[in-house]
Order: C-alpha cells, then sequence, then structure tokens
C-alpha cells in the first residue's frame, strides 16, 4: 500500500510537472521532507505538538511505525490496523488524484 500511495504522488506531480527534471526535484524535496517528519530520525513523540498533528499527512509516518511494531513487538495484521488504515485512505485519496489530473497531450 505504502508503493502505491507513494507512486501515485509521484504520478501526480509527474502529471503538473513540465518536464521530468522539475519532477525529480519536486519529488526529492517531498521525499526528504517525509523522511524527516517519519519518526524514522527523531522520534514523533519529542516533536512539537503541531508537528505531530502534521506528520498526521505523511505516509511515511504509518510504514515506519508499522516495521517498528513488527519488528520490535513482532504485531500481527490485526494490531497494526491502525496504521493501515490511514495509508489505505491516503493511496486511495492520492490515486484519484493521480488519475483526476492525469491528461493526454498529443
Amino acid at each position: 500500500m505504502y508503493i502505491f500511495t507513494i507512486s501515485s504522488l509521484g504520478l501526480t506531480i509527474s502529471n503538473y510537472s513540465d518536464n521530468m527534471r522539475q519532477a525529480a526535484i519536486v519529488m526529492f524535496f517531498f521525499i526528504v521532507i517525509f523522511i524527516l517528519t517519519s519518526g524514522l530520525i527523531s522520534p514523533i513523540a519529542s516533536m512539537p505538538h503541531w508537528a505531530q498533528q502534521a506528520t498526521r499527512l505523511n505516509p511515511l509516518r504509518y510504514i515506519i511505525t508499522a516495521m517498528r511494531e513488527i519488528y520490535l513487538k513482532g504485531s500481527s495484521f490485526s494490531q497494526l490496523l491502525a496504521q493501515f488504515g490511514p495509508l489505505c485512505a491516503y493511496g486511495a485519496l492520492a490515486g484519484v488524484w493521480a488519475v483526476g489530473s492525469f491528461r493526454k497531450n498529443g
């Protein structure tokens, strides 16, 4: 689901970009922000309250939290639904936006 979500975001950015270089620069910007606010480098709990709320828009947060729960706690799929639900919603929204923003250039 995470790969689908990021691919959909990449397609959306590509749909609005004029060339591949512009799309790569914009996607690089988003990926850096996603990594910094995902909880991979610093815990989400140590961020200010407004930043903790902003990380809810970050799809990488959910996969990092799920991986941490799987590797450290041995969580089952039913225990990961709190991470999987928002990721599915984010993926569905990004997929619809990618398809809706597509226009054929010919």
